[in-house]
């Protein structure tokens, strides 16, 4: 226990070093502009840190298996399903493209169904073997992977190097207004799970 504790509190000392040194270090240009723009990406990585640590403790927790990651339920794939019919019927220049919020939402809204519908089973592990689920899983986000495939053959070049990159995540042009909502449904996710747990 105390061993793990050290542990933790030396990774918090490296990162918090990190975020400072990336935060200050080597701004060419002006400060006002450039130190901004790192606050933001860097509240991005903690953001993503976050979000990925906590989702991944909690389906290991789950399933009782630490190899595993909510990857392997192909949720992922939902996300690059969603753009990629985004895309394919209606280009580009679609509003669901240009406005971000709407863009966001559908993912996120998306996303949040299709685990819905798979958790749904999850947490009725004493009705189905919960490995028998996590197969399932793997196997629409094996499907969902090649239909998105398949689509991306069909549509032109132009709209696929513009959809490749959403399908990418990217530290360099990160929205501040949506990662505002982002911690915002963190939030949410952290007190929904803390009032479950107990």
């Amino acid at each position: 226990m105390r061993s793990n504790r050290a542990k933790l509190i030396v990774l918090g000392i490296v990162a918090i070093i990190s975020i400072v040194l990336y935060a200050f270090y080597d701004i060419k240009g002006g400060f006002d502009y450039a130190f901004p723009k790192r606050l933001v990406r860097i509240g991005a990585m903690v953001v993503t840190g976050i979000a990925i640590a906590y989702s991944t403790v909690v389906f290991r927790t789950i399933t009782h298996n630490r190899i595993l990651t909510p990857s392997v339920m192909g949720i992922d794939s939902m996300y690059e399903v969603v753009q990629t019919f985004i895309y394919f019927f209606a280009g580009s220049m679609s509003i669901w493209i240009l406005n971000k919020y709407l863009n966001f939402g559908l993912a996120i809204g998306a996303m949040v169904l299709f685990a819905l519908l798979l958790y749904r089973f999850l947490f009725r592990a004493d009705k189905h073997p919960i490995y028998f689920l996590l197969i399932i899983g793997l196997i629409l986000g094996t499907l969902l992977g090649s239909f998105v495939t398949f689509l991306q053959v069909l549509i032109s070049p132009t709209e696929y190097l513009s959809l490749q990159t959403l399908l990418f995540a990217s530290f360099i042009n990160v929205k501040a207004d949506l990662l505002y909502i982002a911690l915002a449904i963190l939030g949410i996710s952290f007190i929904y799970g803390y009032f479950i747990i107990d």
